[in-house]
């Protein structure tokens, strides 16, 4: 669209053509019309002449007659008689001549007409004329002779005279007539010109007014695509324009609220935000602003960008804004707020993962030793003596400490699982039963179970613990009462808030309880964080159902609000085909003879675990090597020495135990290989333990485990070898 400046120039181009072409042609006009007013005041002057000259030529003539009639009869004659009246004839030769006076050509021959008459008169002659009376002419043949041969050269000066007084009169005529097409050319030409000028004014405006239609048409496409309202107030603080795309609650018919204010639209919480915004837009200021609005689809979200309008010569007169629907941003800001809180809390719940795998890693080998030392003292100590009660409430106080290890171990998904493929049906109807003990009869236990539901490979074992932990959990939560709800569900899409990435099966515990806090939400998966009194809980339960979950490959999230209970919500990925095998668990089997003689190279770098181990099999007959690392063992292998099994751990420094295990399966393929740890950060390890792909026994173990997992990697008739 043009600016608006062209279009005055060309108005103002095209009405001063138009007025230089009327003034033109009012100017040819006068000109025309004087011309036209002498040329018709000529013409009578003409038609004068003409006349006054016939008059002499008539009264020549009739003097001419009256001669030869007295001829024929003869005698004297007066001058009246003849017709002959001087002052008459002077007075027409005299206006001729005056009339004349424009044509020196005319007027000579006014003049020799006047002579004529003269030389006329002179023929005539001699007079006759008595004192006492008029003049009395003798009129002989000889009188008419003259008289006639005078009159001659009279005729013809009068006859060149018309002639001549006819040809002007004839050009004049013409010139007229010219004058007259002129005039009417010049009108025409006016009319065409202004016709031609109103013809492009009105197309220039049709344009104009097609472009600000088509601009605006683009505008109003252009704003209605982006899903803004754009808006005017007045100085009185009443809309004066609104337009824009649709937005909730309106189909982007604004017409409605023209001529209102923001609190008869708004009402007058919501409106007089947008009051005092004009009141400062009318100030002159200009800033943003967001602003909410509850509507039947929910709470919606805007942004304002208000500012002064201003005419040209820079007075405020109004305000002009846009109004956006943020609501889709604000969503994806708070989602992406909660998600970088959620890696924020992820990172902080692994780095204390890390630090509590790697301290339940040194207190296995600490409760290793004290459990193998409580177990060499039991045997020794006399049955039912101080002595062995005492020994005896190590080992339980020792078999409490390995479970909270195990707790550390959970929480930092290091523990060793056994998965395989399970039903969380099945789980929950196991656990259903103890649940029912452990709850009091004021709490209404129910259970929601979707029927065909898909597998998921997770260790049962631990499932049952996670909903024990949060059974407990809601139990504590609900001192009055209330109703625990466990319910299961296949989720057949992808889960990308809560990072599950196919289908999976999800199992929520719900319960009626207190609630927690924002605060309390944000920790409550961090190990020894807990809400109940001293005495009353580790700290570790919630951890661990965070630990396992994470480690069997889900996500476990909550929803809670004080006074509305609590909602957790586990996620376990769907299994695929194929089913792993589980390792199982390390079971004494009574009645197994539990000593040897065969030789075994014990590696670890922990020295004192090293000399209790060496104690107890030494007690059960086997012969020990130490090695305290990894490049020692391998170093003993490589010089020939008899050795029938290594027992490795698999934390150590320099050479891990899965190194010291793919050396020894290379060079050694005949030694025999058992695994230890009480921390396993190697997955690889990990998986070849759950597939059996090489023997294992977890920290802390007591000397009949240990025992009974020797004969079983010794003794290939009852067990897989531990080298493939």
């Amino acid at each position: 669209m043009k600016p608006r400046s062209e279009l005055v120039a060309f108005i103002s181009r095209t009405f001063l053509a138009a007025a230089i072409a009327i003034a033109v042609g009012l100017s040819v006009m006068a000109g025309l019309f004087y011309r036209r007013g002498n040329d018709e005041r000529w013409a009578r002057q003409s038609r004068e002449t003409s006349r006054v000259a016939r008059e002499i030529e008539i009264a020549s003539l009739r003097r001419l007659s009256v001669l030869r009639g007295h001829a024929a009869f003869g005698g004297p004659i007066s001058p009246e008689a003849l017709g002959i009246d001087d002052r008459r004839i002077e007075a027409q030769l005299d206006s001729l001549a005056r009339l004349t006076a424009d044509s020196p050509v005319q007027q000579a021959r006014a003049h020799r007409i006047r002579v004529a008459f003269a030389g006329w008169d002179s023929s005539l002659a001699p007079r006759g004329q008595r004192p006492d009376g008029p003049v009395v002419l003798s009129v002989g043949r000889d009188q008419i002779s003259r008289a006639e041969t005078a009159f001659a050269p009279i005729s013809a000066e009068v006859a060149a005279f018309l002639e001549a007084e006819e040809r002007r009169y004839d050009d004049r005529i013409a010139a007229t007539h010219r004058l007259d097409v002129l005039f009417i050319g010049t009108v025409l030409f006016a009319v065409v010109v202004i016709l031609a000028a109103l013809y492009l004014f009105r197309r220039r405006l049709t344009d104009q007014a097609h472009e600000l239609q088509v601009g605006e048409a683009r505008f109003r496409t252009v704003v209605q695509s982006l899903h803004d309202v754009v808006f005017t107030l007045g100085d009185e603080k009443r809309y004066t324009g609104m337009f824009g795309g649709p937005v909730s609650g309106n189909s982007g018919n604004y017409e409605q609220y023209i001529g209102k204010t923001a609190i008869e639209i708004l009402g007058p919480e919501i409106g007089r935000i947008h009051t005092e915004a004009a009141d400062r837009a009318l100030r002159g200021e200009s800033f943003r602003y967001d602003w909410t609005l509850d509507t039947p689809e929910g709470r919606r979200n805007y942004n304002v960008t208000i500012s002064p309008l201003r005419d040209a010569e820079g007075k405020i007169g109004g305000v002009v804004g846009i109004n956006r629907d943020t609501t889709d941003q604000v969503a994806r800001e708070h989602a992406l707020s909660d998600a970088r809180e959620q890696l924020r809390q992820a990172q902080r719940l692994d780095a204390l993962g890390q630090l509590a795998g790697g301290v339940a890693h040194d207190f296995n080998n600490l409760l290793t030793v004290i459990m193998t030392y409580a177990a060499i003292l039991q045997e020794e100590a006399t049955p039912g003596s101080d002595e062995s009660r005492s020994i005896d409430e190590i080992r339980l106080a020792s078999e409490r400490a390995a479970a909270l290890t195990r707790q550390l171990l959970a929480f930092g998904r290091r523990q060793m699982l056994q998965p395989r493929a399970i039903d969380l049906n099945e789980t929950v109807r196991d656990v259903e039963r103890m649940l029912r003990r452990l709850l009091p009869p004021d709490i209404v236990f129910e259970t929601d179970l979707m029927s065909s539901l898909d597998l998921v490979m997770a260790d049962p074992g631990q499932i049952e613990q996670v909903l024990i932990n949060l059974a407990i959990n809601a139990r504590d939560a609900m001192p009055d009462g209330g109703h625990l709800l466990i319910r299961t569900s296949n989720v057949d899409r992808a889960d990308e808030k809560h990072g599950m990435k196919g289908p999976h099966v999800l199992v929520t515990v719900t319960d009626t309880g207190t609630g927690m806090k924002p605060e309390t939400k944000a920790k409550v998966f961090e190990p020894f964080f807990t809400t109940k009194g001293v005495g009353k809980g580790t700290g570790l339960g919630l951890a661990t159902v965070h630990g396992i979950v994470e480690q069997s490959g889900g996500r476990v999230t909550l929803e809670s609000e004080p006074g509305r209970g609590t909602t957790f919500y586990i996620r376990l990925p769907c299994h695929g085909d194929g089913e792993i095998v589980a390792t199982p668990a390390v079971e004494t089997q009574p009645g197994r003879e539990l000593r040897g003689t065969e030789t075994i190279l014990l590696v670890d770098d922990n020295e004192e675990l090293r000399r209790v181990v060496k104690r107890m099999l030494s007690r059960a007959g086997y012969v020990i090597v130490e090695a305290a690392s990894g490049a020692a063992a391998l170093a003993h292998l490589d010089r020939g020495s008899r050795v029938d099994m290594v027992l490795s751990d698999v934390m150590m420094p320099d050479m891990n135990g899965r190194a010291v295990l793919d050396a020894i399966r290379q060079r050694h393929r005949e030694v025999r290989v058992l695994l230890m740890s009480g921390y396993n950060y190697d997955a690889a390890v990990r998986g070849m333990a759950q597939r059996g792909d090489v023997a294992f026994i977890e920290k802390p173990f007591t000397a009949e485990q240990l025992l009974n997992r020797l004969r079983e990697v010794l003794e290939p008739e009852d067990h897989n070898r531990g080298a493939a």
